[in-house]
């Protein structure tokens, strides 16, 4: 080695030994192209006495760069301190940059407790960011693991996992659940946009219904439009979006223009609410007078409570009056009966406008647990049509003062009615029932037989209408004749293929208790009047349980995928309107409400198969046009306009569809 060789050497060595650890960090690459230069002239000058190999890798998985020197015993030792210096250093770098990529996927994945969000949906996001950050299968399974809260961690804890690919088939097996088509739809009608909530984070969760099941995004945005609490006007221009995106740009535009609206609006009401109150606030303060103000008042002082001039509310001696008087409130027990049944006493609700007696089912299970509890198929109506599904009736003597009969008492769930037991008008009705400071039950006299009839003439043909139309009133009701032969309009619906109509079957929707029982009993009343039969048809359309405001239930069948099957009718549906506009000028109004008007419309016998709809109990079809289908609306307004056709040209009649 030449002496400036050692002297370059020596004075490398000198230099790193100076340095501060602060400026390490700053100098490493200054490191790594001094130690390059050394090696290219040891090597150029020591050929025969040094082997020495410099190899550098990069490894893109791993994240970290390794320099390997080998050298012989005449390599310098200042040198290999500089090669160990740059090799801590790649290894530090790598490690850091790993940490890095870990702690930022933590923060992006969300948690995982087998209910807020599909378990299959889950394991695609933690994937496809798993993937972006280069994780191995060791890091994809540590991380996994530390998402998993709630029910889910719970039931891992019972599993013998230790990879990731036995975490996910286990957690799939375990949580995954098929949503049908007639839940998520459910699901989406049900869902209403909150007043707290902003219009995306109520699109995006209305996304997130949507995403349990393949549907069309056209739809799902009708779904979010019916949701909103605004105007139908403004319903219409968003069901015109053909994107999410489109949808969130032209309701925007709807809240600005709203805004506007309302500032506008509320600048005008502020302006004429206060030129009113200023041009008419003239009230008397003294004598209650809206002529004049105090100021100008010259009457004496009127008292507002007794309406007497001379003083004040505060000074009127019909204060004291009012103030001697005390309001006593009281539970009133008149109207409660203690009757004996199978000689156990029963503290109960007379109730004549109840139709049966009722019995708690705590009552019946604490005092009469001997008593066998018989089925009963019937519902209770209450109040407002609220529907009550009874548990069953019991049968026992009852005794009430001098009746004594065997009687029925229908036992009900305890938060049903809130006293222990009713008597109903089906066991007043069989006596005579007394009320003076309670009710007092007698046998009826049954001995009386009437021995002469009593006819009271009450026939008039007086008629309380204006003379000038009295003469053709009179021949009007005169000359009626009921009609005896009916003519059935010779309107049949034909159900027609948009092209080959492909077969699809639905399976019987799952329904709670309550609308399982009202399926049966609209099946058996359409079964009964002839609105359905039963069906031997290769398609099937699924049930639709829809509750009305008063509680009870709509049965609907789910006709879309038939909807967009065949050819729509172009017979022209009434809008209302236009009948409305036709009425403005008219004095008197007759409306007909026809009840169940599809059912008036019979189906060809060979589109029957194509209406069949599937339940627990079988499969049905319908003989006459149901709700629900596109074409029962216009076939419907066909049938009404042959009937009433004269009236409708002669401008007497306007027909309208008002659902």
């Amino acid at each position: 080695m030449s002496n400036g060789t050692k002297e370059q050497q020596s004075s490398t060595k000198k230099k790193y030994m100076l340095r501060s650890q602060k400026s390490q960090k700053r100098e490493v690459d200054q490191i790594e192209l001094e130690v390059k230069q050394l090696l290219a002239e040891e090597t150029e000058e020591h050929k025969t006495n040094n082997n020495i190999k410099y190899l550098m890798e990069t490894n893109s998985e791993e994240l970290r760069e390794r320099v390997e020197i080998e050298t012989t015993e005449m390599a310098s030792s200042e040198l290999n301190e500089l090669i160990k210096l740059l090799t801590s250093k790649f290894e530090n770098e790598a490690d850091n940059k790993a940490a890095i990529s870990v702690d930022g996927f933590s923060k992006i994945v969300n948690d995982f407790d087998g209910k807020s969000i599909p378990v299959v949906k889950w394991f695609e996001i933690f994937e496809s960011n798993a993937e972006a950050y280069e994780l191995s299968e060791k890091q994809k399974y540590v991380q996994a693991r530390n998402k998993i809260v709630g029910v889910a961690k719970l039931f891992l804890e019972t599993e013998n996992v230790n990879n990731y690919e036995d975490l996910k088939c286990t957690l799939i097996q375990e949580f995954k659940r098929d949503y049908d088509s007639y839940q998520v739809l459910k699901m989406l009608s049900e869902r209403r946009k909150k007043r707290d909530e902003t219009f995306h984070e109520y699109m995006l969760e209305m996304k997130k219904i949507a995403g349990l099941c393949d549907m069309e995004e056209r739809a799902v945005i009708r779904y979010i439009v019916d949701g909103l609490s605004i105007p139908m006007s403004a319903k219409q221009n968003l069901h015109s979006a053909t994107c999410y995106r489109n949808l969130r740009e032209q309701y925007e535009i709807y809240e600005h223009i709203s805004e506007q609206n309302n500032v506008l609006l509320n600048r005008n009401n502020f302006k004429s609410i206060t030129k009113n109150t200023l041009e008419n606030n003239k009230n008397c303060f003294n004598c209650g007078s809206k002529d004049h103000k105090r100021s100008e008042c010259k009457s004496n002082t009127k008292c507002f409570k007794c309406n007497m001039f001379g003083h004040i509310s505060k000074d009127c001696s019909k204060n004291k009056t009012f103030q001697e008087k005390n309001v006593n409130v009281a539970i009133c027990s008149k109207r409660f009966k203690t009757i004996n049944l199978d000689k156990v006493e029963l503290n109960c609700l007379v109730d004549t406008g109840a139709d049966v007696s009722i019995m708690k089912s705590e009552i019946f299970y604490k005092k009469f647990p001997n008593h066998k509890l018989h089925e009963n198929k019937v519902m209770l109506t209450g109040l407002g049509g609220k529907l009550t599904q009874p548990i069953g009736y019991i049968r026992g003597s009852v005794r009430a003062d001098e009746v004594e009969k065997i009687h029925d008492f229908v036992v009900v769930e305890n938060n049903a009615i809130k006293v222990d037991a009713i008597i109903g008008f089906d066991f007043v009705k069989n006596c005579v029932c007394k009320f003076d400071e309670g009710f007092t039950f007698q046998k009826k006299n049954v001995d009386k037989v009437q021995d002469e009839l009593k006819v009271y003439n009450i026939d008039t043909t007086e008629l309380d209408i204006d003379p000038r139309f009295r003469l053709e009133v009179e021949k009007l009701i005169n000359e009626y004749k009921p009609v005896e032969n009916i003519k059935i309009p010779p309107v049949i619906m034909k159900i027609v293929p948009n092209a080959d109509i492909k077969t699809f079957r639905h399976a019987p929707a799952r329904l709670p208790a309550p609308e399982e029982l009202a399926v049966n009993l609209q099946i058996s009343e359409w079964l009964q009047n002839g609105i359905i039969r039963v069906s031997h048809s290769e398609f099937a359309s699924r049930l639709v349980v829809v509750k009305k405001k008063c509680g009870n239930y709509r049965i609907c069948v789910d006709f879309r995928q038939l909807n967009s099957m065949v050819l729509k009718d172009c017979f022209p549906v009434p809008i209302v309107e236009d009948v409305l506009l036709k009425l403005n000028k008219a004095k008197c109004f007759i409306t007909m409400d026809l009840e169940n008007g599809f059912f008036h419309v019979p189906i060809e016998e060979n589109s029957k198969k194509y209406t069949a709809f599937v339940t627990k109990q079988g499969l049905y079809e319908f003989n006459q046009a149901p709700f629900g289908f596109c074409n029962s609306p216009a076939n419907f307004v066909r049938y009404v306009n042959y009937i009433f056709h004269d009236l409708i040209n002669d401008n007497i009649m306007e027909l309208y569809i008002d659902d």
